[in-house]
């Protein structure tokens, strides 16, 4: 409710006061862990796939969950004689570095078997009054699984307990943490060499491998290749060949190419303006494409592409929490050398600055004054 400098009273309807969204950070207290969430929501879908597959979808979204280095929260044991008060523990954890010497509490089912309980959103601690007002620290995840594998009072841990749940035991742990990698497919080995070959600035060489290894197979090879017809590096310059590799690619599965066909039309070619409604057509397959195998090679990609395209027209918060889980991802592949990191990661940040600085959109409607008798 406002007053007029007439006296007269107008009313607002709530939310349309204009705010700005703030920044978020990938982790627990803001954004969650999606990946994870929405293969443990799967788990309970008994249509469609086969339970296996839903099973496979959930390991995958927890090994992308461990390669961008998610947190998740940990309720605390608490002393003899303390008693549990209200407190915004869910919101304001206890950091790793001073989580030192407390004890975890640890959930115990009828069998007498133990396991630890990791919540991957502040939001589901509130479920249960038995977490809900209890003090938590925040440690990574992958840190928390392996504590759990190697403690022998612990058979396990379980996510999220007091909602759709997922429980791995220690034999699943185990395969999640200490899995040997597995044979190479045909044509990866050339592939490899064929990027140390573009990294050393050796192109034609690079060329080379790319053409073994797309001849031997594997997709990710073409979409390589595709990449140095569409540049002309270590080869005559193609578009139009480019793009029908970038195609075959995607066809076959890798989504890289699948956002490669969203970029090229985005920006458009021969002095035509970009294709935004194409583009984001081609993001949204690439999104359905990687909905059951979240990786880090492509996962913060997609998060930027959507929110670059889709979310910050629908909303200014989703987009903010996709491009903290695409710098999340895109920081840790920077510290691991990749340079294409590096760039994108600026161009998250970028993102995220115009959408912290814009206003949020307007109400779709406003009421007029109303003069009260």
């Amino acid at each position: 409710m406002a007053r007029h400098a007439s006296g007269r009273i107008r009313f607002r309807p709530v939310g349309t006061k204009q705010r700005r969204a703030s920044a978020l950070g990938y982790g627990p207290t803001s954004t969650g862990c999606p990946a994870v969430e929405q293969a443990v929501e799967r788990l309970y879908d008994s249509s469609g796939t086969e339970s296996m597959d839903r099973f496979w979808s959930l390991m995958s979204a927890l090994n992308y969950a461990l390669e961008i280095e998610t947190e998740v929260l940990i309720p605390v044991e608490l002393a003899p004689g303390v008693h549990e008060t209200a407190g915004p523990w869910a919101d304001h954890p206890i950091p790793a570095e001073k989580s030192k010497g407390l004890r975890c509490w640890v959930l115990r089912t009828d069998k007498g078997r133990r396991f630890l309980p990791l919540f991957t959103r502040s939001a589901a601690l509130r479920d249960s009054r038995s977490t809900a007002d209890r003090p938590v620290l925040q440690r990574r995840m992958e840190q928390a699984m392996l504590e759990a594998l190697e403690s022998e009072e612990l058979d396990g841990v379980v996510l999220n307990p007091w909602g759709r749940s997922a429980t791995l035991d220690k034999s699943l742990l185990r395969g999640l943490l200490k899995a040997e990698p597995g044979e190479p497919e045909p044509g990866e080995e050339a592939a490899r060499k064929g990027m140390e070959a573009a990294e050393a600035g050796n192109w034609p060489e690079a060329v080379a491998q790319y053409q073994a290894a797309s001849e031997a197979g594997l997709p990710a090879a073409g979409r390589l290749l595709a990449e140095c017809l569409y540049t002309g590096r270590g080869i005559p310059q193609d578009i139009p060949g480019a793009m029908q590799l970038w195609r075959q690619a995607a066809q076959a599965g890798d989504v890289l190419a699948q956002l490669a066909l969203g970029d090229r039309c985005a920006e458009g070619r021969d002095g035509r303006p970009g294709d935004t409604g194409a583009a984001l057509l081609a993001y949204r397959k690439a999104q359905t494409m990687a909905l059951q195998q979240p990786d880090i090679e492509y996962q913060p990609l997609l998060c930027l592409r959507m929110a670059q395209y889709e979310a910050r027209y629908t909303s200014p918060r989703e987009a903010l929490a996709l491009a903290a889980e695409a710098k999340q991802g895109f920081a840790v592949r920077m510290r691991a050398g990749d340079k294409e990191a590096e760039k994108h990661l600026a161009e998250t940040d970028e993102l995220i600055r115009v959408l912290s600085e814009e206003p949020a959109p307007k109400a779709a409607y406003e009421t007029e004054a109303l003069q009260m008798s």
